[in-house]
């Protein structure tokens, strides 16, 4: 009787450029807007200038992935000055998207990020200690104090029945002094 040998799943090898395609096919095919395809695109024509265009998916480490995250090309502008956060998490999204829709798509066998965030897979997610709510302050470790909004007071006025041209005045008189 012939040994049964656990066969792998034979997975394609294609480079990140022709991921992008399809990336973006796939994204066109679902509904997406020409602008949103065109700006997705975009993005991961950044991830193929930092990365290579004829990277194959199946070369791509963990360890790339984080240096074009944190790359001068995801960080920065052309004049040198820092990209607003927005733009650096939407590159990031953007490829991390990429990414997970080739492992549900069968192009990558192991996915290289985790699909919810831009943590690396196996890459523990840093959570604050403890929250403490301490005379009005909240503090999280890590992050500036913030204290709560006061509560606007209101006036309230008790009126007593027969006495409703008196409480007028007296109504009038307050928002007299409030104003001033």
């Amino acid at each position: 009787m012939a040994s049964k040998t656990k066969k792998t799943p034979s997975v394609e090898s294609i480079s990140l450029s022709e991921l992008s395609s399809r990336f973006i096919t796939h994204l066109e095919r679902s509904g997406k807007s020409a602008g949103t395809s065109f700006s997705y695109l975009m993005e991961l024509k950044c991830a193929q200038n930092v990365l290579g265009a004829g990277t194959l998916l199946n070369a791509l480490s963990a360890d790339a992935i984080a240096q074009f995250n944190a790359s001068e090309r995801v960080t920065t502008l052309k004049s040198g000055k820092p990209k607003s956060q927005l733009s650096i998490d939407k590159t990031r999204r953007v490829l991390r998207q990429a990414l997970a829709w080739a492992h549900e798509a069968g192009l990558v066998a192991e996915p290289l990020v985790d699909p919810r965030k831009d943590t690396l897979a196996g890459e523990p997610v840093r959570v604050p200690d403890e929250t403490v709510v301490a005379n009005d302050v909240v503090v999280v470790e890590g992050a500036p104090a913030k204290t709560r909004r006061a509560r606007k007071s209101a006036v309230v006025l008790e009126v007593a029945q027969g006495d409703a041209d008196a409480a007028a005045d007296v109504a009038e008189q307050h928002l007299g002094e409030t104003r001033a």
